[in-house]
């Protein structure tokens, strides 16, 4: 989106600049007939990143977005960003201002970030996206966090830029394409999704239909035992709806995973309303005793 004005003053506007130019640019092509106002997401890499988590953080005109390797808290760039000519000590309610870190609490789209783990650019390092997600996380949002071993502020390998494709894609297709229930806001666009984190003692309670993993035959005949740990979604129907590998050993996960997916729970509700649970489990394989699953 382009921000225009004095060069010593033009960020003072930035958010005001680049939600009312998202608008502008929405109703337009709604006007011509070519997208659904209500299904719209939006994406970027770098400073179109930082901007994507700010359209998110201070408007609700997106289903989804995607942000990749982006700087999210202009405090740890303190001595001037882009075109911005002013320190952190110049200016520091600007910094604060611009920063979507300060308004994690604000992004109820769901939004997919990705960043390189040797990201060598000054303003970029990974710990910007790391402390995007965790705030956003903690504050109940929607988020997903995509590491590239090996790779700088620009992708190179094969594999990671056919990754990158296949993570936006399935982002957008999930969100975008089919928004969930089709819950709508007020203004007329997909409804933030409404979730609770649970510790694994409640979760575990709620259990109502628990398949039993079956130990791998290659796992058990190479002796193989370890603790396989999933990160969980459940839908506000109990089923899993989303299922992600924390840590375990590859000959393990899979049979984690198969059994898992059909597991179901006892819904949710918070204040009578049904929430999707965000929650871990911990499945044990022991060679002399059938796998157990832990909080």
């Amino acid at each position: 989106m382009p921000v225009v004005g004095d060069p010593e003053t033009v960020n003072n506007t930035y958010i005001e600049q680049i939600t009312s130019s998202a608008k502008a640019a929405i109703d337009k092509a709604a006007e011509m007939g070519v997208i659904d106002p209500k299904r719209v997401g939006v994406g970027g890499h770098s400073y179109g990143a930082f901007m994507t988590a700010n359209l998110l953080a201070h408007s609700d005109l997106f289903c989804a977005g995607i942000a990749r390797s982006g700087a999210y808290n202009r405090t740890l760039t303190p001595f001037g960003f882009q075109s911005e000519r002013r320190t952190l000590w110049q200016a520091p309610e600007l910094y604060v201002k611009v920063s979507p870190f300060m308004f994690a609490d604000k992004i109820k789209a769901p939004i997919l970030l990705i960043h390189g783990e040797a990201d060598n650019n000054s303003g970029t390092f990974p710990i910007q996206s790391d402390r995007l997600y965790r705030a956003i996380k903690g504050n109940g949002g929607s988020v997903r966090y995509v590491t590239l071993p090996d790779e700088a502020h620009g992708y190179s390998a094969r594999e990671s830029i056919e990754d990158v494709v296949w993570e936006m894609l399935r982002w957008f297709d999930k969100f975008v394409k089919s928004p969930g229930s089709g819950e709508k806001n007020a203004n007329g666009n997909a409804a933030p999704v409404q979730r609770v984190r649970q510790g694994g003692n409640v979760t575990r309670a709620n259990l109502i239909n628990k398949v039993d993993p079956v130990y791998p035959k290659d796992a058990r005949k190479e002796h193989i035992s370890g603790t396989v740990r999933l990160h969980l979604i459940i839908a506000k129907d109990g089923t899993v709806q989303q299922l992600e590998v924390v840590s375990g050993h590859p000959l393990l996960v899979q049979a984690a995973i198969d059994a898992v997916r059909q597991w179901r729970y006892r819904p949710t509700q918070l204040n009578g309303n049904p929430v999707e649970v965000d929650t871990t489990v911990d499945i044990i394989f022991q060679l002399n005793s059938p796998p157990k699953v832990t909080p």
